[in-house]
């Protein structure tokens, strides 16, 4: 509401003029803009406070991925890297100051200093890979310089399920395949001279025994020993016992062929179950080991003696009937 007084020229007064106006949608529109104003500052603060959050969980990701020993490689739906984590960069032996973001992923693994042993293979797994959307079996990659690299693919999928970019994850697998190498090794290999134990001759047995009964062919099994060795080692020591076991180990192992397997089964105890023989094979091997070991030279304390050894031989099925019983005859034999 607003109002003045009248005055008429000399200055009487004559009365007011009012005017009255309806600000009912003027001060609705205010407290709109008010609230609208107030919420805006409030979503200003949530979003400040959203990116800031995501900011940190993006900082904990990073974190978290650079101090994984996994190579961690995503790759964009066009092929494309999108982001690499500084292990993938010394699992594959790429400068860190090497820029890789939006590269396509082959021309990434071209940068490495490394050299796969079979490109071409490795080729078409990348291909593989590219083409699927779906989760992978793990794949072993082989480097010319005895490193095996393990990769995973995994897909990367939005809300809706649609496919977004590939998760590939690389491990460098080199040391732990060494150590399981080196565990069936220790398995199933004597310590002394590096043949093949007690356990393995009974596994190489029990094969060959089953070829020989499929083929319904003959087998065999050679033990032999040598003779005095206890008092070799009583007389000369452990030491020089050993050194023998060895010597013979290499003499007679050099006899055998790629398919035959020596096995050292204890003490100066010797075994070879060769495959199906023939006819007087098994005896020829036989006269071959008992010369071998009769030309190895044993010289101690100024003296020059001479090795022999006892040697027997099993047939199957001609004398047994089970692996126990053959072995049996073979060091009834010997």
């Amino acid at each position: 509401m607003n109002w003045q007084p009248i005055h008429d020229y000399s200055g009487v007064y004559q009365g007011i003029r009012a005017s009255i106006h309806n600000i009912d949608d003027l001060k609705a529109t205010e407290a709109n803009l008010r609230q609208a104003n107030n919420e805006l500052r409030t979503a200003e603060s949530l979003q400040s406070e959203y990116l800031e959050e995501t900011e940190q969980e993006r900082a904990r990701l990073v974190s978290l991925l650079s101090a994984m020993n996994l190579g961690i490689l995503f790759v964009a739906a066009d092929g494309r890297v999108i982001y690499h984590n500084p292990t993938f960069s010394r699992i594959w032996m790429i400068d860190e100051g090497t820029g890789l973001i939006g590269l396509p992923v082959n021309e990434v693994l071209a940068k490495s200093a490394s050299t796969l042993a079979r490109p071409d293979h490795f080729s078409r797994h990348l291909l593989s890979v590219l083409e699927t959307h779906e989760l992978s079996d793990s794949h072993g990659i082989q480097m010319t310089d005895g490193r095996v690299i393990t990769e995973l693919d995994y897909p990367v999928r939005d809300r809706e399920g649609r496919f977004i970019s590939h998760l590939w994850i690389y491990e460098d697998v080199t040391r732990e395949r060494q150590t399981a190498d080196q565990l069936v090794y220790l398995a199933e290999r004597d310590p002394l001279t590096g043949l093949y134990n007690r356990h393995r001759f009974q596994q190489e047995l029990a094969r060959t025994m089953l070829d020989t009964d499929c083929h319904q062919l003959q087998c065999t099994v050679m033990f032999f020993d040598l003779d005095e060795f206890k008092t070799i080692n009583d007389s000369y020591g452990h030491r020089t016992g050993d050194a023998l076991l060895i010597r013979v180990a290499g003499e007679i192992g050099a006899l055998v062929r790629r398919n035959e397997v020596l096995a050292r089964l204890g003490g100066d105890k010797f075994a070879i179950p060769p495959p199906a023989v023939q006819d007087n094979e098994a005896e020829a091997l036989a006269e071959r080991v008992v010369h071998a070991v009769a030309q190895i030279p044993f010289r101690f304390e100024g003296q020059n003696l001479r090795l022999t050894t006892s040697l027997g031989i099993a047939y199957y099925p001609g004398h047994a009937a089970d692996a126990d019983d053959l072995v049996a005859r073979a060091d009834i034999a010997m």
